[in-house]
């Protein structure tokens, strides 16, 4: 309890202080005392809820560069990989339907992206969706079948790994027949 005397008007004013207050050792100051825990209360309330989320950024962007630089260092390495594919193969394919093709590839990798043409039946199509990874390549060519009045979309998906100075190839087409397997070698090398 505190007794605060008025020189004014002797008026006397009793003030009961909590036992928070007490406990604190800040007995008795008055409303100065009461804005600066109501605006320390406000300040807490909204450090509560940024901490948190600072944090989360934080940690977000660690997670990110970490990421990022894991990315640069594996396509680095495929890099290298994928520079063994570059150029012109070519290749005789054997079809289920008994025909033979020397089929031509060219493929320009850039870090595991694989871009470039391959001829199905004889015909260059454009790759879509080639991928290098490491000493494995994948992509699929699309062609339109036309037989009377329809057409009807197909694709052809081929996936190969290279060893030495030639390339081992499996197609597979989407209607479901059985996968051809054949060897394509850089253009231009003997063999």
């Amino acid at each position: 309890m505190r007794l605060r005397v008025s020189r004014r008007r002797m008026t006397y004013a009793v003030r009961f202080t909590s036992s928070q207050q007490i406990r604190g050792g800040r007995v008795g100051l008055g409303m100065q005392d009461d804005r600066n825990t109501a605006l320390r209360k406000k300040l807490l309330r909204r450090l509560l809820w940024k901490a948190p989320l600072i944090f989360l950024l934080v940690f977000f962007a660690v997670w990110w560069q970490m990421r990022a630089e894991r990315g640069i260092q594996s396509s680095s390495s495929a890099g290298v990989n994928a520079a063994l594919f570059t150029g012109s193969w070519n290749g005789e394919v054997s079809y289920r339907s008994g025909e033979r093709y020397r089929e031509e590839f060219l493929f320009q990798p850039e870090g595991d992206k694989l871009f470039g043409t391959a001829s199905f039946l004889g015909i260059r199509r454009g790759l879509h969706e080639g991928r290098v990874d490491g000493d494995q390549i994948s992509f699929f060519v699309q062609f339109d079948e036309r037989s009377a009045d329809q057409t009807i979309p197909n694709k052809v998906y081929y996936w190969g790994q290279i060893a030495g100075d030639q390339v081992a190839m499996r197609l597979q087409d989407s209607r479901g027949n059985p996968p051809v397997d054949f060897v394509l070698r850089k253009a231009g090398a003997a063999g």
